[in-house]
């Protein structure tokens, strides 16, 4: 938009973002809830068929409120709504599984994403969106995935020493 003065008109790409963050967020989960349950010595569901056809149901129903009312947020509220879940139950996961495992470092870089995160939900709902709140949220967002990468890598180290999870 910026190189052609605005003539190319590429908003459209901002509704892929829930649109491709949704299932991602959902797969996610899965995968984690998996290798935990895994790790706990419970049995893995290798019926990887069960969030794909979630994630189906998601999509065709956030499509079909798009395509009754293009002008309604409902569409988008779907998708946010399951990205938001899902974040959150990862989160959990993540940060119990971390704990539960004595390395409290991980649980803790855990917990600092889900609160990165929280906190930019705030900040993306004020009204006035100025350059250097631009700045704290980019901040914040840095941080918060850098701690989640960090702890993520000590945590796949940690499982695939400990219980040869690949």
């Amino acid at each position: 938009m910026a190189s052609s003065g605005g003539a190319t008109d590429i908003r459209w790409l901002d509704a892929g973002l829930f649109v491709w963050m949704a299932p991602g967020y959902v797969l996610l989960f899965w995968s984690v809830w998996q290798i935990v349950r895994g790790v706990n010595r419970k049995p893995m569901l290798n019926a990887s068929i069960m969030p794909l056809v979630f994630i189906g149901l998601m999509l065709a129903s956030s499509g079909y409120l798009y395509t009754a009312n293009p002008d309604s947020p409902a569409w988008e509220r779907v998708l946010l709504s399951v990205m938001v879940l899902a974040t959150f139950a990862t989160g959990i996961l993540l940060i119990v599984f971390g704990f539960r495992q004595k390395l409290p470092r991980v649980g803790w870089l855990f917990i600092v994403n889900l609160v990165g995160i929280f906190l930019l939900n705030g900040l993306a709902r004020m009204d006035e969106q100025t350059i250097a709140l631009q700045w704290v949220e980019e901040s914040i967002n840095t941080v918060s995935w850098l701690c989640f990468a960090f702890a993520a890598h000590k945590l796949l180290a940690f499982t695939r020493r400990n219980f040869g999870v690949q």
